[in-house]
């Protein structure tokens, strides 16, 4: 077991967002972090306030210099909302999964400073958490377009 710690520590790959060398321990944060500088430097905005009720999954930052709101998911917004701190008594939790689908109901029990196989696990569960609402709440907004038009020509006859 030490023979392959000591070949994954010299093991080496490029960043496909900088092309910088990276060492392969460490690749998952630097690319998080590579991606967050660039996505930072895009624009998400609308002149629209997001009207949702309930919790907003999107950023909506007002930026006053163009008048628009963010439309980042909130949970994935490098510029606007920082991710919390990480203590050193903190535990890492993610759900353990065999052959990549099927839940074991075991978690991980690393800290979570040093468990780079499960880097911010929690951050991307949530963003696809909130991309399954704002699916919904799309198709309810056809959902109710259709009703509309249903009614409309019901009316017309």
């Amino acid at each position: 077991m030490i023979i392959s710690q000591e070949a994954d520590d010299e093991t080496s790959m490029y960043c496909i967002t900088c092309g910088h060398e990276i060492h392969s321990r460490t690749a998952v944060k630097h690319m998080e972090k590579c991606f967050v500088k660039y996505e930072a430097q895009a624009s998400f905005g609308s002149r629209h306030r997001t009207r949702i009720d309930g919790q907003s999954m999107f950023c909506d930052y007002y930026n006053p210099i163009n008048a628009t709101y963010c439309k980042r998911l909130r949970v994935m917004c490098p510029e606007h909302f920082k991710d919390p701190k990480v203590s050193d008594t903190d535990v890492c939790g993610c759900p353990l999964v065999r052959n990549a689908f099927e839940p074991t109901g075991e978690f991980c029990r690393a800290p979570k400073k040093s468990c780079l196989k499960h880097y911010q696990w929690e951050k991307l569960r949530r963003a696809e958490i909130d991309m399954e609402r704002v699916r919904e709440w799309l198709r309810l907004d056809e959902l109710v377009e259709q009703e509309r038009n249903i009614r409309l020509a019901m009316a017309s006859r």
